[in-house]
């Protein structure tokens, strides 16, 4: 297991079962996310018209080092 952070969407369902922490920069909404891993990069969901490529998300090993993430980006904004 690992997370990442990306973009949230409350309808969908594979969002709202891996979404582990909710947070909010300039009114949009981001998830950390608890993904599995297959050969090093995350598994996500097959979507239409989705462009997200698994090997362009940053891995972090636990939840609070995607937590401090979160931190430093808040004291930018």
């Amino acid at each position: 297991m690992a997370f990442i952070i990306d973009t949230y969407n409350a309808m969908d369902a594979w969002d709202t079962s891996h979404a582990i922490y909710l947070f909010r920069v300039n009114g949009i909404c981001y998830a950390i996310k608890e993904v599995e891993l297959e050969w090093g990069l995350p598994v996500l969901p097959l979507r239409i018209d989705d462009d997200k490529r698994p090997q362009d998300f940053h891995l972090y090993a636990t939840e609070q080092e995607a937590k401090q993430f979160v931190q430093l980006v808040r004291s930018y904004n």
